[in-house]
């Protein structure tokens, strides 16, 4: 992929790249260049949760995050730590919790609010999650440890937002040109489908490197770079777990500010280095600094229409 002038590595990640036709009316509105991150498809999802906790199901909230189920599933773990099911679960309680202790309304009238069936299902779950029947809890006013709303993003609306990334572990693998991106997505996904770990959460980052696989290269010589490809793992993975021609290594955490980009690369390419330019003079014009040899990530995304490549676009600072 291109990189902005005098940066670092590029990065990318990749998932599911399947289609759902919300994705597809966006795109349309937006002439196939969309300015949202993942963390915005997962923050509609979660504000659409919080007004639909008693009756929500999981294809309701991919569609509100403009994904494909599998793919909602997948990110919503990566950027939130819960999966989906026990993030409802826990906020469904945490509420339940919170009116029982708010008000005087009857634990039946409590429990159908909070999207349960009956008394008994609403108490088995209530102590499964706080020790206590509900009864109990507002008997005895014991202060419970609730599940509070998640806010991934607060920039709504804004075409450039600021993340912070965690410590990653990863397996990773450099392909060399030609078509050196290709080879090596295909040889990390083959291990990943193998070992197990394409069914997990998961995130898959790389960077462009010389002819060595070292730094990040001449990107500007197609014919003479590699690329690294690397999919995050728990810290269970043993070296033993993987192939020799692999390595395991960590990502270090960093600040970036990130937009999206998406566009038909087999007719125009220009978006990438359009959605660069605009990352770069929107981070100057907020007046962060870019970090000094910072390093600069593409994440690659459920694109919104067949054949097209769709990025979240990522650069450092300080």
């Amino acid at each position: 992929m291109l990189v902005p002038t005098n940066s670092a590595p590029v990065l990318t990640a990749s998932v599911s790249t399947s289609v759902c036709k919300n994705c597809q009316d966006s795109a349309r509105r937006t002439g196939y260049r969309s300015y949202v991150t993942v963390y915005l498809q997962i923050q509609n999802a979660i504000d659409f949760v919080e007004h639909h906790l008693a009756d929500i199901s999981c294809e309701r909230a991919a569609t509100a995050a403009n994904m494909s189920v599998r793919c909602f599933y997948n990110y919503f773990e990566a950027l939130t730590g819960y999966t989906y099911g026990g993030y409802v679960r826990k906020r469904r309680l945490s509420e339940a919790a919170r009116r029982l202790h708010e008000s005087e309304a009857r634990v039946i009238v409590v429990a159908l609010e909070c999207g349960y069936e009956s008394p008994e299902s609403f108490s088995r779950a209530f102590r499964a999650e706080f020790g206590m029947s509900p009864v109990q809890s507002r008997q005895c006013r014991q202060a419970l440890r609730l599940t509070d709303r998640i806010t991934i993003v607060e920039e709504q609306g804004m075409e450039v937002i600021v993340r912070d990334l965690a410590r990653m572990r990863v397996v990773s693998y450099v392909g060399y040109s030609p078509g050196p991106e290709d080879k090596a997505h295909d040889r990390i996904w083959a291990w990943a489908k193998r070992s197990g770990y394409i069914d997990r959460p998961h995130r898959n980052f790389g960077h462009d490197t010389d002819a060595n696989g070292e730094g990040y290269g001449n990107v500007g010589n197609r014919d003479n770079y590699g690329y690294k490809v690397m999919v995050t793992v728990d810290d269970g993975l043993s070296t033993t777990d993987i192939d020799e021609d692999l390595r395991v290594e960590i990502i270090e955490p960093g600040r970036f500010v990130v937009t999206g980009v998406e566009g038909d690369v087999r007719n125009d390419w220009t978006f990438i280095p359009q959605g660069w330019s605009r990352l770069r003079s929107e981070a100057e014009r907020r007046g962060y600094a870019l970090k000094t040899d910072g390093r600069c990530m593409e994440e690659k995304l459920e694109p919104s229409v067949p054949g097209h490549l769709r990025l979240d676009l990522y650069m450092e600072i300080e």
